[in-house]
C-alpha cells in the first residue's frame, strides 16, 4: 500500500513540475507564484 501511495505522489509531483515549467515558457509562471 505504502508504494502505491509513493508512486502516486511521484507521478503527481513530477506532473506538477512539468505543468509549472509549460506555464513558465509561456511567461505566466511567474505570476502564478509570484502573486
Amino acid at each position: 500500500m505504502y508504494g502505491f501511495v509513493l508512486t502516486i505522489h511521484i507521478i503527481a509531483s513530477v506532473g506538477l513540475i512539468l505543468i509549472v515549467l509549460l506555464q513558465a515558457g509561456k511567461g505566466s509562471g511567474l505570476s502564478l507564484f509570484g502573486g
